[in-house]
């Protein structure tokens, strides 16, 4: 299971979006203009996003990541949604997936507090959606983090905001979550 543990390693650089300087230098950097766009990746997916997110191509360790606008001069956060993938080398179940992802995010989220557990629908096939806390530097973070995998291609999309305001811009990452398309 070599290419799982590189996105789990991916997943670890995922998971400091937002919190300080970058570790990769974007390709791609848009700001929309208008109510709804569409984001499609070369590799093969596609999402609608609100005309208010700007989004970066190969940053954290993602293929893409959206990011809120800031929510006013006390907001040191930018809340993100990225999406990163890999080829998996056979077939797995989205919660043999999971039972692979979960003990690494334990390791790697200080005080990993899992919030919620399901199993929803997601272009037609089962996904798996966690939502869990923990905390990040000075940060306590919430997360909703959906795993999803098509044609032997397993995509994770990770929504990050500070713990108390997670819910304020939720509406906006479930808006994106539900409009992924993988072909």
């Amino acid at each position: 299971m070599k290419k799982l543990s590189f996105v789990l390693g991916a997943l670890g650089l995922l998971l400091l979006a937002g919190c300080g300087s970058k570790t990769t230098t974007p390709t791609t950097t848009t700001t929309a203009t208008s109510a709804t766009q569409t984001y499609t990746n070369a590799s093969g997916f596609s999402v609608q996003y609100p005309g208010n997110r700007t989004y970066q191509e190969n940053v954290y360790g993602s293929m893409v990541m959206f990011f809120s606008p800031q929510g006013g001069s006390g907001d040191k956060f930018k809340e993100n949604l990225g999406i990163v993938s890999e080829t998996l080398p056979s077939d797995m179940t989205v919660d043999e997936y999971y039972a692979l992802a979960k003990p690494q995010l334990q390791q790697i989220v200080k005080d990993y507090t899992e919030l919620s557990n399901a199993n929803i629908t997601l272009d037609g096939l089962t996904a798996k959606k966690i939502i869990y806390q923990g905390t990040q530097s000075t940060y306590k973070l919430q997360r909703e983090q959906v795993f999803f995998i098509k044609n032997k291609v397993a995509y994770v999309l990770t929504y990050t905001a500070v713990a108390d305001t997670f819910n304020d811009r939720s509406k906006d990452a479930e808006k994106i979550i539900n409009s992924f398309k993988a072909n």
